[in-house]
């Protein structure tokens, strides 16, 4: 009959599959190491901004992306990058992004905040950075501190505060970079943790 699949063929089968497996295995170790290569390459300027540097590849499997985690100032803080994906992360959109992410860690918090730059459209909505939390009296008590004047030095991009797990992060495209220089890695910093001094009195738990 037709359709139907002779031993023989069937231990063909399983052979290619046997002897392919390993191959394609060693493919993608060769792929993640030149990629872990060129992050750790990145990263090199950046090493000495933070105390007790260390690059460590994303466990994802692929090495698309590489995180850098170290101490600043006394505070847990870390970077991330992810190059070459597109915008949003969505297959429809237009054009490729390098994704980048400066964040301090262990920052104790009640509720959610952000701080995000906007732009109008044909004048409709507000260009520039705008305030906002689930909490009303939160998002009003960040804006008469100042955090969108501390924010804007940094110019587009999101922060955002979430209360789990009690991290500040700043999330912006920095395409053609893949990270910042390390004066610009340093004001990203400096700005973070100006926002985490602000906003702790205000949304204690």
């Amino acid at each position: 009959m037709q359709g139907d699949v002779s031993p023989g063929d069937m231990i063909y089968g399983a052979t290619v599959l046997a002897v392919a497996l390993p191959v394609l295995y060693g493919i993608g170790r060769i792929v993640g190491r030149v990629k872990n290569g060129r992050f750790e390459r990145a990263w090199r300027p950046l090493l000495a901004t933070i105390d007790g540097a260390e690059v460590i590849a994303d466990r994802g499997g692929g090495a698309a992306s590489s995180w850098l985690t170290g101490t600043y100032r006394g505070a847990a803080v870390f970077a991330h990058m992810t190059p070459d994906v597109r915008h949003g992360g969505q297959i429809h959109t237009v054009g490729l992004e390098n994704r980048w992410e400066a964040g301090v860690r262990d920052l104790p918090g009640a509720r959610d905040w952000s701080v995000r730059w906007s732009d109008s459209v044909l004048g409709i909505g507000t260009t520039g950075w705008t305030v906002g939390a689930d909490d009303a009296a939160l998002a009003a008590g960040l804006e008469r501190a100042g955090v969108r004047e501390i924010a804007a030095p940094l110019g587009r991009g999101t922060i955002e505060y979430r209360a789990r797990p009690a991290t500040l992060v700043l999330h912006q495209d920095i395409r053609p970079l893949r990270v910042p220089a390390p004066a610009r890695f340093r004001q990203e910093l400096d700005v973070l943790l100006e926002l985490a001094a602000v906003a702790a009195p205000l949304n204690r738990g």
